[in-house]
């Protein structure tokens, strides 16, 4: 029963570390749609720039979101968020940091 328990404890604890990573990422994505908004409403950047950022942030926080962190194991989970999250949607968003810090259009 000792180990069973252990075993257990171990699991929701990395469910719980799981759970805290989606609430940080969609914290900095809430910010940072929050923040390209605001510099819309300044001048800095146009619509289409919004537009374009505003869209990716929010297919990356749907995907966050399908994460179900009970139904699968921590290991499945992991690799859904390196599969899901990152690849593709994040090159994507880079290039539309780098072209905004150096003046130039989002897309």
């Amino acid at each position: 029963v000792g180990t069973a328990l252990f075993s257990y404890i171990k699991i929701r604890e990395r469910q719980l570390l799981i759970e805290k990573k989606i609430l940080f990422f969609q914290d900095i994505i809430q910010k940072t749609i929050l923040h390209v908004q605001k510099n819309k409403i300044h001048g800095l950047i146009g619509v289409s720039e919004v537009n374009n950022c505003v869209t990716t942030l929010t297919v990356l926080s749907q995907k966050i979101r399908d994460i179900n962190v009970i139904d699968a194991p921590i290991s499945e989970k992991a690799q859904t968020i390196n599969n899901n999250l990152f690849v593709g949607s994040t090159s994507e968003l880079q290039k539309v940091i780098e072209n905004m810090k150096n003046g130039g259009s989002a897309v």
